[in-house]
């Protein structure tokens, strides 16, 4: 975990559940660690409309997260707080004791700068699965199935494309896209974060080629891309895309959707 320093005043808390944002949220799976010690974005997450301050984290069935204040990042990173919980438990009062926990950590840290986060009053389950389209793979036109032909549920995580965006294909990919400025500041002062090749032709930055932040029409905006393990035994088989090519594609397609501008150079 990243931010060691005072998540650490954390590690015996027990159990936890996350969100972001303010006084609502969604829940869902979601694993806050990506490569290079940075925040992994939630795979199911969302601001409150018209909300102030809160919270920034997301929550699982058995699992959460929540980032501290940009106060508190360190040499070392952002500090996160996250934690897990037996399945079945209340998703509300697990949020409670993480933000709780993270509140008081960070209040022993001297970096709880502008009071105490808010943690969501209500959690809404994430929607059904659905058939993927292979040509508009979770809605975006233009990304295509990660994986051989063939047929794979797509899990909607995240329904709405601001400010962050989630979709699991089950077996073969998470993507996620997220413009929530907490996040995305926490990811850019992660050690390990650097120059990345370029992907659909803009200029990034991230810890890898599939976790990156580009920028779209002014706004930092983080891209990621997980395989999973029916992707990896196809991999470099016959009708698999190659990662490049999928990640390119999901840069393009959010992209597009977000009001990005094509690059000229």
């Amino acid at each position: 975990m990243c931010g060691q320093s005072v998540a650490a005043e954390a590690a015996a808390m027990g159990g936890g559940a996350l969100y972001l944002g303010g006084t609502d949220a969604s829940s869902g799976t979601q694993d806050p660690m990506a490569e290079g010690s940075a925040p992994r974005i939630p795979r199911c997450t969302s601001r409150a409309p018209g909300s102030r301050g809160g919270a920034t984290g997301a929550v699982g069935q058995d699992h959460g997260w929540v980032l501290l204040p940009g106060t508190c990042t360190t040499q070392d990173g952002p500090a996160i707080v996250e934690g897990y919980a037996p399945e079945g438990s209340d998703p509300v009062k697990l949020a409670r004791l993480l933000t709780d926990v993270a509140d008081k950590a960070a209040e022993r840290a001297g970096c709880l700068d502008k009071g105490p986060l808010g943690a969501p009053t209500a959690l809404t389950a994430s929607p059904e699965s659905r058939p993927v389209d292979d040509t508009a793979v979770c809605g975006l036109q233009g990304l295509t199935f990660p994986g051989p032909e063939g047929r794979s549920e797509a899990k909607t995580v995240q329904e709405s494309i601001r400010p962050t965006w989630a979709r699991e294909v089950a077996g073969y990919a998470t993507y996620a896209v997220t413009q929530e400025p907490r996040i995305v500041e926490g990811i850019r002062s992660s050690p390990g974060f650097k120059e990345q090749p370029r992907v659909a032709g803009r200029q990034v930055s991230g810890f890898d080629p599939w976790h990156v932040v580009a920028d779209c029409a002014g706004v930092p905006t983080y891209f990621s891309l997980e395989f999973g393990p029916r992707y990896q035994a196809a991999a470099g088989g016959p009708g698999t895309p190659p990662r490049q090519d999928l990640f390119g594609d999901l840069v393009e397609a959010a992209g597009q959707r977000l009001g990005c501008s094509i690059p000229t150079s």
